[in-house]
């Protein structure tokens, strides 16, 4: 893959990665992430071509990453239907809009407080650079900033109405540097698990996260238990 040729910023990072439980504890194994923005892109366009389509997403799998030095688009990919499409990259990290920093960002977010916030940068991103052939991949670097699957529901209804200028969006929640989970947020299949949800329940569903220090170690008859605080 070319590289960027321009000098490349440093960009700030969060915290995200899996936890696995084991006769210690808890460990939590966070993402190490580069410095700059061109290699953290560089990174999370990577993740994309190899593991997208693991689940079934349109236009996947995806081939031959170019990364663009000219172009106001960050990539381009060769899709299952062998168009090039130009691939556009952007971190869903709402810090200005909250007011926060990663380090204090809030650790529940209302399902449907994350989806206005979601769709306002689909929809910041397609007036700049949507248009045909194009693709729109939204990506996380800290763990508060997840779009679960209920709110990539309540997303996908909402541009249904009115369409992106993107030919698909697709989410990427990075699990190391060679693993991660891509989702396909539009124009994705609605989910039948939320078949009977009317869009005002479903954005106001309770939905809570678990982290790893909010669990406690107990033995319960002999056993070794983790319970989230509550």
């Amino acid at each position: 893959m070319a590289k960027k040729a321009k000098r490349s910023p440093k960009k700030p990072t969060g915290v995200t990665g899996p936890f696995s439980v084991g006769p210690q504890g808890i460990t939590h194994h966070p993402v190490q992430f580069p410095e700059t923005k061109t290699a953290i892109e560089d990174m999370i366009a990577t993740l994309f071509v190899g593991n997208a389509g693991r689940m079934p997403i349109a236009l996947a799998p995806f081939s031959e990453l170019i990364s663009n030095e000219e172009n106001d688009l960050d990539f381009s990919v060769v899709c299952s239907d062998g168009q090039r499409r130009l691939l556009e990259l952007a971190e869903f990290a709402p810090l200005q809009e909250l007011h926060v920093s990663y380090d204090d960002a809030p650790r529940q977010l209302g399902i449907g407080d994350m989806a206005d916030l979601t769709c306002a940068l689909i929809e910041k991103k397609s007036k700049r650079q949507g248009g045909p052939f194009r693709l729109l991949l939204l990506y996380k670097t800290h763990e508060q900033f997840f779009i679960a699957p209920p709110v990539q529901e309540l997303i996908r209804r909402r541009l249904s109405l009115q369409a992106p200028a993107f030919d698909a969006v697709y989410f990427l929640s990075p699990h190391d540097s060679e693993q991660a989970t891509v989702f396909e947020v539009w124009p994705s299949r609605a989910d039948p698990f939320f078949t009977n949800t009317t869009d005002a329940l479903l954005a106001n569903l309770h939905f809570v996260r678990a982290y790893p220090d909010e669990f406690q170690r107990h033995i319960i008859d002999s056993y070794v238990v983790y319970k989230r605080r509550t």
